[in-house]
């Protein structure tokens, strides 16, 4: 599969390799028992003609390709993939387990951490799950888009006690989410102890505004402003006031 992760286009592309004295021709797209397909350390460049042959080290060959698109289902899961990798998530979750009454304390939940953001990545694009593309394909195109956009898919999660932290969850693994560098602060914007960390390599962050502490404070995140009272120290009435 060849994608576009700006754009979410993407195809199918097989490319046979042709040894030397055959005649190049089109095949069907085979797959081994793992999943990949045995090429001999043949490297084919990134764009030639299709009339050129390449050297190799048994001596001249050449390849045939061909493509087709994606099916509808596929190309919806596709989308729901590429946007859950580019774009996170910024969530305050219900505290009746007591798990989210502190970045401290969550950071002692983590499986829990982990189902919060996973249910909000998976609210926002249920078609990620719909079986349409290959498991193994699914979990190379995660690996793929985190290399690409320098993040995985993750979220960050406003705390009880204004708190705030982003974890980065591996959608192939549950209960498997990372403290993301730099991101755990408190109300006043002090950094957090943090352990077990992964680097930042997407820019995360979460801008606190105080100008009406202590009556109120706003978390700006992602073009929209998390605005929440404050009652007896706690967070109170939180709600988006911009467009998400």
């Amino acid at each position: 599969m060849v994608v576009n992760p700006n754009t979410a286009q993407a195809l199918y592309v097989t490319v046979n390799y042709v040894p030397p004295g055959e005649v190049p021709k089109r095949i069907e797209r085979a797959h081994s028992p793992l999943g990949f397909d045995d090429i001999n350390d043949i490297e084919v460049p990134t764009w030639r003609l299709p009339s050129r042959s390449i050297n190799t080290p048994n001596g001249q060959g050449d390849y045939d390709s061909s493509s087709h698109e994606l099916s509808d289902g596929e190309r919806l899961q596709l989308e729901a993939i590429v946007h859950m990798s580019k774009e996170w998530i910024f969530v305050k979750p219900s505290n009746d387990s007591g798990y989210f009454s502190s970045v401290y304390v969550a950071n002692q939940f983590i499986p829990a951490v982990d189902d919060v953001i996973r249910i909000a990545q998976t609210t926002k694009n249920p078609a990620w799950q719909h079986g349409q593309i290959n498991g193994n394909l699914i979990g190379s195109l995660f690996r793929s888009l985190k290399y690409f956009f320098g993040k995985g898919v993750g979220g960050c999660l406003l705390m009880d006690n204004g708190d705030t932290a982003c974890w980065q969850i591996n959608p192939m693994v549950r209960g498997a989410a990372r403290l993301i560098e730099g991101t755990a602060k408190n109300v006043h914007g002090d950094l957090l102890p943090e352990s077990d960390t992964i680097k930042n390599g997407g820019n995360i962050d979460i801008d606190i505004d105080k100008s009406d502490w202590p009556r109120e404070v706003r978390y700006l995140f992602g073009g929209g402003q998390f605005r929440c009272g404050t009652v007896n120290g706690k967070l109170d009435r939180c709600e988006w006031i911009l467009p998400r």
